[in-house]
């Protein structure tokens, strides 16, 4: 009964996202990317960690440079449920000016039996060479991950929606701006890292032009060190 649950809500998820994509990808420029972030996690202690995360980001049908994303953190563990964080984003892009941003982000833990995930609320504060002043960004993300029977593999996803605060009348758009979704497997290397991959779908409005529509080839690596010995790092031991 419990697997049979699980199929049914599987399955209307797939299909209301699916009729999504379609509807939003009808007038969209699309293009295929491959996006390569490597994180690193240190346990200071039981609540103190710090992170860092680079990204290299191929576009153009996977035959050129766009994007590096550096993104370190600092995370406080408030209690089993509830952690915050704050850090820092610097995006160099190949064919627009770069951007930096301050985050900080509040996230809660769950778990229903096996299926484990999180969801994380942030605010950034953009600041981008070719706009002036500073936009203020509303992330909300949702990420889970479920065991596979008898195996060390699990199935992953996330769902992420962003909205800008502010609209400087040049760069990105006020209100909705973008949505991502990711769905993959994740499998432990040793005893304190892991291999995550799948297909990552982002879609962005743009304000000049039609918006676009990414499809993304995406690997992470994930590596913890520090005082905590973590066999099988999860969704909620990395941020996106």
């Amino acid at each position: 009964m419990e697997r049979f649950k699980y199929n049914y809500h599987f399955r209307i998820i797939s299909f209301a996202l699916c009729w999504v994509f379609s509807l939003l990808s009808l007038s969209a420029k699309e293009d295929l990317q491959s996006w390569n972030p490597v994180q690193f996690n240190y346990n200071i202690d039981d609540t103190w960690s710090v992170s860092m995360q680079s990204e290299l980001r191929l576009g153009g049908g996977i035959n050129e440079y766009t994007q590096q994303v550096l993104k370190p953190g600092v995370h406080y563990r408030i209690d089993d449920v509830w952690t915050v964080s704050l850090g820092y984003k610097y995006i160099i892009k190949n064919h627009d000016g770069d951007e930096q941003d301050l985050w900080q982000e509040l996230t809660y833990h769950w778990d229903l039996g096996k299926l484990k995930g999180a969801h994380q609320f942030r605010m950034e504060e953009r600041f981008l060479d070719d706009v002036g002043g500073v936009i203020p960004r509303a992330r909300f993300l949702s990420h889970f991950s479920y065991p596979m029977a008898e195996t060390d593999w699990h199935y992953v996803g996330s769902g992420a929606i962003r909205f800008n605060l502010d609209d400087k009348g040049e760069g990105p758009v006020e209100g909705f701006e973008q949505t991502r979704f990711f769905a993959g497997l994740s499998h432990p290397i040793g005893e304190r890292s892991k291999v995550e991959f799948g297909y990552l779908w982002r879609y962005e409005q743009e304000r000049e032009g039609p918006s676009v529509s990414d499809h993304a080839i995406h690997i992470m690596w994930v590596f913890n060190f520090g005082h905590e010995r973590v066999p099988k790092p999860k969704p909620a031991k990395h941020y996106r």
